[in-house]
């Protein structure tokens, strides 16, 4: 047990640093865990992000592809485009939200330093 005086004004305060060290560590190594929990979680939720994209790139290539075949056929009935646009409507949107989501709660990856 190490112990170190402190004097202050005609009072003397033992202070125990070892225990200030086993606090200190345990909270160092708690840090270390959480760490690498937030990492593992990054990591799982990382190639999410690129499939995100993936989706928003699969709809522009099918809205683009539909777009060309119609336009070949001559046109669609109103009610068809309609029925269609509410399709690409809707996974644009389930797409925004996932990515918000992920940026709302999911920390930046930050690369560790060597």
């Amino acid at each position: 047990m190490e112990q170190r005086p402190i004097h202050i004004q005609n009072l003397v305060i033992n202070i125990d640093l070892s225990e200030i060290h086993k606090k200190l560590d345990k909270i160092i190594e708690k840090e270390i865990k959480i760490m690498a929990t937030i990492q593992e979680v990054v990591a799982l939720i990382k190639p999410l992000k690129s499939k995100v994209e993936g989706l928003n790139v699969l709809m522009d290539t099918m809205r683009k592809q539909i777009a060309d075949l119609l336009a070949a056929a001559g046109g669609i009935p109103a009610e068809v485009q309609t029925a269609i646009d509410e399709v690409f409507t809707d996974a644009k949107a389930l797409s925004d939200e996932i990515t918000v989501a992920m940026d709302e709660n999911v920390p930046p990856v930050v690369e560790p330093t060597a």
